[in-house]
């Protein structure tokens, strides 16, 4: 909705130009759609809002009064929720993450044992995210139940960390929600965990075990 609100118009992306301008002494940067159907590209979209929150958080306050539009209403609303900018932190990281190792399964000449292990690595990466420092679970083992060890204060990178304690400050957070992100962005990302686990008839790429039982024999 945020690309979508000034994509057409002419006149809203001047008005935001110019609001960035004064603020900032230089040009917004753009903001790029997330595609549905290609959810790779959710990791730009989240950068472009991330890096000018409080400028659009800005522009739309000041757009709802002049425009009285339900949709500028509704998106100033969500950037006023520190839960939504707390959501969109902690998953930057990870999906900066996995932009990084895709572009090397893209690479025409690709090193298939180097980026086995940079995908494995990701994996184990994210697991480290969420479950117990304590714990030496192997999430590339398919035996291995990741949900039975979930880390309390789960390390959801730096931003987010300064964040959370910046708003807790303020209290517009409570003990309570701060709570409910953790475990919501755990369960967000244990999902793509199992689905990495289970070995995937239909999806062959994926099965990290067949292909590093492969990678070791073939050296």
């Amino acid at each position: 909705e945020t690309y979508e609100w000034s994509s057409h118009s002419s006149t809203r992306q001047n008005t935001y130009k110019q609001l960035y301008l004064a603020i900032n002494d230089k040009e917004p940067l753009k903001i790029v759609n997330s595609c549905t159907t290609r959810w790779l590209s959710m990791e730009p979209a989240v950068n472009g809002i991330l890096s000018q929150w409080f400028e659009l958080q800005t522009h739309f306050q000041t757009t709802t009064t002049k425009e009285k539009c339900f949709t500028a209403q509704t998106l100033h609303e969500m950037f006023c929720d520190s839960r939504n900018e707390l959501y969109l932190l902690f998953s930057h990281p990870v999906l900066k993450h996995v932009q990084e190792v895709n572009k090397l399964s893209e690479s025409n000449n690709v090193d298939k044992t180097k980026l086995l292990e940079d995908l494995s690595n990701l994996i184990k990466s994210v697991a480290n995210t969420i479950v117990l420092p304590t714990c030496r679970i192997d999430p590339l083992d398919p035996d291995a139940s990741i949900e039975k060890f979930p880390d309390p204060k789960p390390n959801l990178s730096y931003r987010f960390k300064r964040k959370i304690a910046e708003i807790i400050i303020k209290k517009t957070v409570t003990a309570t929600e701060e709570n409910n992100i953790r475990k919501g962005a755990q369960q967000f990302l244990t999902v793509p965990l199992e689905r990495a686990q289970a070995p995937r008839s239909d999806l062959p790429f994926l099965d990290i075990h067949v292909k590093k039982d492969v990678t070791l024999h073939s050296q």
